[in-house]
């Protein structure tokens, strides 16, 4: 059987967490000790929005067969991309803690039925939408975008192909598969991040979002924020009889 070939994708503002660095290294040994290939790209900008589409378009230039989105400020435990690689789904994403009250533990997620949440194989949850900062997303997703909206192509430009060069690689890319995929949205007077207007504009295609349940993050700010997503979905009167 063919072993998938990973695509890890970072956008940076200025630098990366040492912990998030770590986490990456940690992710190539474990991948590479189960016979996946990887490879590490990374575009600075200031606008996400920007990174994050000139890095799917080196990615879709690219062979490789999945993108892991990762976040500058995110670490991970070092099993964390093979938990989200093996179930084979369009997307799946490790939820990460919001940077807010420390004593308050919330994940930017929305589910698809808070009342009735499902575990699934490999310890999975469907969700509507999740933050992009440790989504890995199968090549599939992006073609079938690519078809149905055509009209989200962006026209050529010098500029971008000269940073796609030098910081992303796959010289053409940029003529070929730049698309906005990755873009802000404003809907019924509320704001909507790139990330999960990303999510809605794939659940339109009929892709379907996953959490992965058992691995542990830390979102890094004024201190570290760390959880496992799977934690939180335990009952109070479940954890009391733990």
């Amino acid at each position: 059987m063919k072993k998938p070939k990973v695509f890890i994708a970072m956008p940076c503002y200025d630098t990366m967490k040492v912990e998030t660095c770590v986490s990456i290294l940690n992710t190539y040994a474990v991948l590479a000790k189960s016979g996946v290939e990887c490879i590490f790209k990374s575009v600075k900008s200031s606008l996400v929005t920007h990174a994050r589409n000139l890095l799917t378009a080196g990615f879709m230039a690219s062979e490789y067969d999945y993108m892991l989105c990762v976040d500058a400020d995110v670490e991970f435990s070092h099993e964390t991309a093979l938990r989200m690689l093996v179930p084979e789904k369009d997307i799946v994403v490790t939820p990460y803690r919001l940077k807010e009250n420390p004593n308050q533990v919330r994940y930017p997620v929305e589910h698809m039925d808070p009342d009735n949440i499902k575990i699934l194989p490999f310890d999975l949850v469907e969700l509507k939408s999740a933050p992009a900062g440790l989504m890995l997303i199968n090549r599939a997703v992006f073609k079938t975008l690519m078809a149905k909206y055509p009209q989200k192509k962006i026209k050529f430009n010098k500029e971008l192909q000269d940073k796609m060069d030098k910081e992303v690689g796959y010289r053409g890319a940029i003529d070929k598969y730049m698309y906005n995929f990755w873009d802000t949205r404003f809907k019924d007077h509320e704001w909507m991040g790139e990330d999960l207007a990303f999510c809605e504009l794939a659940r339109r295609c009929s892709m379907k979002i996953y959490a992965n349940l058992d691995s542990w993050t830390t979102h890094h700010g004024s201190w570290g924020f760390t959880g496992k997503f799977g934690d939180s979905l335990i009952k109070k009167d479940d954890k009391d009889k733990i």
